[in-house]
């Protein structure tokens, strides 16, 4: 029998703290793609929940902001897991 696994029944989208971070830096979205050598419109759409983060963004944006891509991509999984569980609680 497995032990029970803390699972909770919420999560953040990784864009939202992108966005925090990026308010707190006082940096644009262009600002941050052109130092990540990432697309505007891929920041937009990662702050608007639109794409997810995949590892080759993770690494860019653990260069500009050093926040460990490992952060970034368990922001992302704990969001995707949620919205699978929502998914299937439907």
């Amino acid at each position: 029998m497995r032990p029970e696994q803390f699972a909770p029944d919420w999560a953040v989208h990784p864009g939202e703290v992108l966005q925090e971070h990026l308010e707190a830096r006082e940096m644009s979205q262009a600002e941050l793609a052109r130092q990540a050598d990432l697309s505007r419109k891929l920041i937009c759409d990662i702050i608007h929940g639109r794409n997810p983060i995949t590892a080759k963004t993770a690494v860019r944006l653990e260069k500009v902001l050093d926040i460990g891509a490992e952060t970034w991509l368990r922001l992302q999984n704990q969001w995707d897991l949620h919205q699978a569980r929502q998914a299937e609680a439907a």
